[in-house]
């Protein structure tokens, strides 16, 4: 039947011969705005060091910045990602949403991971993606920089938990503008000073 990616690129074809949509259009709905392909370094709490692959789908911002959650499971493919990524800008444009699709991930078992070592990829996770996130870029991403725990739930990140302490919020719209009320630009170079000396304390 083919994997999750071509069944969504075959559903857009088919789409978009019923509504005759431009080719130009249909091209540029069948390709992604960016892909970032990370390598995710950590202290496991044995001491050993482990590089885990991450990735970042951003599928299209037409309609506004990237909106779409982070997914932690083995068997994670790029071409999943890339599925979900598009699915998800369908699924703001039918509920008429200001936001494109996005969708990231990490290839690992979190069940076989602590609570600390969890931490520690999604420290270095979120370094890793921060040249394309940001609140007018990809705001869900933007606020792992200020949360550094999250809500596991079934392999992933859920979209509806924002800060620490996993508050829901179940209006995008008032998140993002919420989160403008954050000096991003102090707050990112704090991280990320933070995550280096985090990983010169840990001996690599």
């Amino acid at each position: 039947m083919g994997n999750q990616w071509q069944i969504a690129r075959k559903q857009l074809d088919s789409v978009s011969a019923i509504l005759s949509l431009p080719e130009n259009v249909h091209q540029l709905l069948r390709n992604f705005d960016r892909i970032l392909t990370v390598s995710v370094p950590i202290q496991m709490d044995d001491g050993a060091v482990k590089v885990f692959t991450g990735f970042r789908v951003q599928h299209n911002s037409a309609r506004g910045p990237y909106k779409g959650g982070v997914r932690y499971h083995p068997e994670l493919t790029l071409d999943d990602l890339k599925a979900l990524a598009m699915e998800m800008t369908w699924k703001c444009s039918l509920v008429g949403v200001p936001f494109g699709g996005a969708k990231g991930g990490i290839v690992c078992n979190p069940k076989n991971l602590s609570k600390n070592e969890l931490e520690r990829l999604t420290r270095r996770y979120t370094y890793a993606i921060m040249p394309i996130i940001g609140i007018e870029k990809d705001p869900l991403a933007a606020r792992a920089e200020f949360c550094l725990v999250y809500d596991f739930r079934e392999g992933d990140i859920a979209d509806s938990t924002v800060e620490t302490g996993n508050i829901p919020n179940t209006d995008p719209a008032v998140t993002v503008a919420n989160d403008h009320r954050v000096s991003v630009g102090a707050e990112r170079d704090r991280h990320a000073g933070a995550l280096d000396r985090d990983f010169e304390h840990q001996g690599t």
